[in-house]
């Protein structure tokens, strides 16, 4: 639940919310705080909607998803939308997402449909198509790591060959790792380059096995978070036609479980960012 508070600063927003909200007094006691977080206690339904306020998440989500499984998309939602659309904002991404110490407690699967939908969606495929209207910036060449990068692809290629005859749930603590490891590696290329945009495109890849495991295990609210990452990553490196797949992998899972009018918003936005490759024309943002 961090916003960057302690836990007697969060108590005492939750409270002040709570009130505002017409929910009455709510005691700001940071130790009520410490039993959420740790899973001991569950907070009541006017507390859940006074913390829903605060992450922006509708009533309508906290009833949908239930308690605690709506903050993990919220806490994704948070940093997918903030962070710049970059190659420093896709490091500081995988590093917030690293940094989700519930992820593993409380993951997204228990969502049984997407998240994120309606104008959250539009937004999001607006901005992935227009950063690749963007330049992307070239920043300092560092000298070539060919044997790593390499040596990553091959890693990349072997788990993706993995998924058919190795169990799905035990790919995703492997997937998980090999996120942080690009992670790491990007963090240290602090310029630009070909090298850079090799990496963000093998984070696209990995994000998409990740989303492809979560379609095995039935978990649409997960594999929906890893295709938003894959997106980004390509968006980044400035590759319309891989954000072009990663939009149609999210319309493919909006039409198995979402909404038929989000999964034509995606449709026509995978198009938009493949048009460069068919007509030579730079993606136009959705109107």
């Amino acid at each position: 639940m961090s916003l960057g508070l302690t836990q007697t600063e969060y108590a005492e927003l939750v409270a002040r919310t709570h009130a505002a909200l017409g929910y009455g007094h709510l005691a700001a006691r940071p130790e009520k705080v410490s039993r959420w977080e740790n899973g001991r206690v569950d907070p009541d339904r006017s507390s859940q909607l006074a913390i829903a306020r605060i992450h922006r998440v509708s009533p309508r989500e906290v009833d949908r998803v239930g308690w605690p499984y709506w903050l993990h998309p919220a806490a994704r939602r948070a940093a997918m939308y903030t962070l710049p659309w970059t190659r420093p904002g896709m490091v500081e991404l995988l590093r917030s997402l690293e940094g989700d110490s519930r992820s593993a407690r409380f993951p997204a699967e228990h969502s049984r449909s997407p998240v994120v939908t309606g104008p959250e969606l539009v937004s999001f495929v607006a901005r992935a198509l227009g950063a690749l209207v963007v330049p992307v910036e070239t920043g300092r060449e560092h000298p070539p790591m060919p044997g790593v990068v390499a040596a990553l692809g091959r890693r990349v290629e072997v788990l993706e060959g993995m998924l058919d005859g190795t169990g799905a749930d035990a790919l995703r603590p492997v997937v998980a790792a090999e996120l942080r490891l690009l992670a790491a590696v990007l963090a240290g290329r602090d310029g630009g380059g070909r090298v850079a945009d090799r990496l963000l495109l093998l984070v696209s890849r990995v994000a998409v096995l990740g989303a492809r495991i979560h379609e095995t295990l039935g978990q649409p609210a997960a594999e929906e978070d890893q295709y938003l990452l894959a997106v980004r990553a390509a968006a980044a490196a400035g590759v319309p036609s891989v954000v072009g797949a990663g939009l149609a992998g999210l319309a493919r899972l909006h039409e198995r479980t979402g909404r038929a009018s989000d999964a034509r918003v995606l449709r026509r936005a995978a198009h938009a960012a493949r048009r460069d490759r068919d007509t030579g024309c730079p993606p136009q943002p959705l109107s």
